[in-house]
């Protein structure tokens, strides 16, 4: 099994940001481990690094991917598809949120 892939990433008025393509096999043991793909059935993950294409890291904002993803089992393709998805993106000096530090302040009131 063979995943065949190509992103593009464009603002949110159009203009290309940045992309990457590639193919990652069922036996890829240092995506999958020694099991394969096998040990995590039906789920496949891509991910962004939410970079340019000159390395930058991109700012706040929305943003297109477009995913063109296609899976060949031996000769055979079985799956040709292509997504235009929406994604946002934020950046700042603190993107996480504390639990702890939020129910501190719930017990002192």
């Amino acid at each position: 099994v063979k995943l065949i892939y190509e992103t593009k990433y464009y603002s949110h008025l159009g203009n290309y940001v940045g992309g990457s393509s590639g193919s990652i096999l069922c036996s890829d043991k240092e995506i999958y481990g020694d099991a394969g793909c096998l040990a995590n059935p039906g789920n496949l993950f891509l991910a962004w690094n939410m970079r340019a294409d000159d390395g930058r890291l991109v700012g706040t904002g929305a943003y297109i991917a477009r995913l063109h993803l296609k899976v060949v089992v031996g000769k055979k393709t079985a799956t040709n598809i292509t997504r235009d998805l929406l994604w946002g993106v934020r950046r700042g000096g603190n993107n996480g949120i504390n639990l702890g530090d939020i129910l501190n302040e719930k017990k002192k009131k």
